[in-house]
């Protein structure tokens, strides 16, 4: 269920289409996502949910469910990404060093 502050948020944005509206939808949307992701992505997670909020604005009806929609589809593919990245990270420390090299401690 969306929440009631974005809910308010949203049909104001979505009746008034002018800055003032997007900027309060904005702050909306940032109070969703730092409940989700961790406070130094959150301003990345939010710009990309206005930016694809707004390639989709040539729908018929810019109704509070698709923005919404639009919010946690971008928090769960922030939050795969995430995994993707740190599974790579794990696995390149897995990996052997260069046995005849010397450690990077070491280089001046």
């Amino acid at each position: 269920m969306l929440p009631a502050g974005l809910l308010q948020l949203t049909m104001l944005a979505t009746a008034h289409t002018g800055p003032a509206a997007w900027t309060a939808l904005r702050g909306g949307i940032e109070r969703f996502v730092a409940r989700r992701v961790a406070r130094t992505d959150v301003a990345a997670v939010v710009q990309e949910i206005l930016l694809r909020t707004a390639s989709g604005r040539g729908r018929a009806a810019v109704t509070p469910a698709w923005i919404f929609g639009i919010a946690r589809k971008t928090v769960a593919d922030h939050h795969r990404r995430h995994a993707r990245e740190h599974a790579r990270l794990a696995r390149l420390a897995e990996e052997p060093g260069d046995p005849g090299g010397e450690p990077l401690s070491r280089v001046e």
